[in-house]
C-alpha cells in the first residue's frame, strides 16, 4: 500500500493531451481505463465516449466525485463510468481490473505507487503517466504534445510485465506471449519498435533487456 503522501491538487489535463494519451495507449472497446486521482472525470469520460471503453474514476474529493458523476451522465456515458470516491492507496488495483491506468501525479507519489502496481495488477496493463516518469520503470514510448496555449506536455507509456523493475530482473518469458498479443491487438507496439523486439525475444527464448 502507498504510504503517507502529499495531497495531490486537481490540475485538469488539457483535453487535447487526454485524447493523445488515450490514442497512444491504444484504448478501445473492451478496455477498462482506471484514472487514479481522476478529478472531474474527463479522462474516463473521454475514454468511454470517444473510444468505447469502460472507465473507473478514483477520487478522494467528494465534490469532484459528484462533478465526475454528473459529467459522465451529461455526456451520455454514465452507464460505462464508475466513480469510486476513495483514496486510491486504499484500492486493490487488481479488483478494479484495469487494462489501462492513467496517472497525473507528483513524482514522489508515482515512485511509491510503482511497487503497488507491480504487486496488484497482472502483465500487459498499459500505464500512462502524464508529465512525469515512474522512477525505475522503462517506458516503451514517450511522446510530447503541445496544447492549444502552446505549452508542451510529456506522455510516458509503460506496460506491466515489460517496463517494471521486477520484469527486467526475472525476464519476461512467462508473459511474452500475452504482451505480444496485447500489443498487436491495440496497435501500439510497432509504432515504437517494441513489438518487433519482443517477437525476436519470443522466437529466441531469450531475456528482454530494454
Amino acid at each position: 500500500m502507498v504510504g503517507a503522501r502529499p495531497i495531490v491538487p486537481f490540475v485538469p489535463s488539457p483535453m487535447e493531451v487526454v485524447m493523445e494519451a488515450l490514442e497512444l495507449a491504444g484504448v478501445g472497446p473492451g478496455d477498462r481505463v482506471v484514472d487514479l486521482g481522476c478529478g472531474d472525470g474527463r479522462v474516463v469520460v473521454a475514454a468511454a465516449k470517444f473510444f468505447g471503453a469502460e472507465g473507473v474514476c478514483v477520487e478522494i474529493d467528494k465534490i469532484l466525485c459528484g462533478v465526475a458523476e454528473v459529467f459522465a451522465k451529461v455526456k451520455g456515458v454514465g452507464d460505462r463510468v464508475r466513480i469510486l470516491c476513495r483514496d486510491f492507496s486504499s484500492i486493490d488495483l487488481g479488483e478494479v481490473e484495469p487494462t489501462v491506468l492513467y496517472l497525473y501525479l507528483y513524482p514522489s507519489v508515482l515512485e511509491e505507487l510503482g511497487p503497488k502496481i507491480e504487486k496488484e495488477v497482472g502483465p500487459g496493463v498499459r500505464v500512462v503517466s502524464l508529465e512525469f516518469p515512474i522512477r525505475g520503470w522503462s517506458p516503451i514510448g514517450v511522446r510530447g504534445v503541445v496544447d492549444e496555449h502552446g505549452y508542451e506536455h510529456t506522455i510516458w507509456l509503460y506496460v506491466t510485465g515489460l517496463s517494471n523493475p521486477a520484469a527486467r530482473t526475472v525476464g519476461i518469458m512467462k508473459n511474452v506471449d500475452r504482451i505480444v498479443q496485447m500489443l498487436r491487438r491495440v496497435k501500439i507496439g510497432r509504432g515504437f519498435g517494441i513489438l518487433d523486439q519482443l517477437t525476436e525475444v519470443e522466437e529466441a527464448g531469450g531475456k528482454y533487456k530494454g
